[in-house]
């Protein structure tokens, strides 16, 4: 997530997303944050499963 949060900030100061995108990032990487910690990030446990799946593909 720190990569994200300065990734962000970088793409306001150069200018490549205004103010209210800015916000709105901030406030996704919040949600996201908060979903994560709670363990309720449904794709994080979509993810695991897909693993799953491709490494038992990988090991037929």
């Amino acid at each position: 997530m720190k990569k994200d949060a300065d990734e962000i900030d970088e793409a306001l100061s150069r200018g490549i997303i205004d103010k209210l995108q800015y916000k709105m990032a901030w406030k996704e990487v919040n949600t996201l944050h908060k979903l994560i910690s709670k363990n309720e990030f449904d794709l994080m446990k979509l993810s695991k499963t897909h693993k799953e799946i491709l490494l038992n593909k990988l090991n037929q």
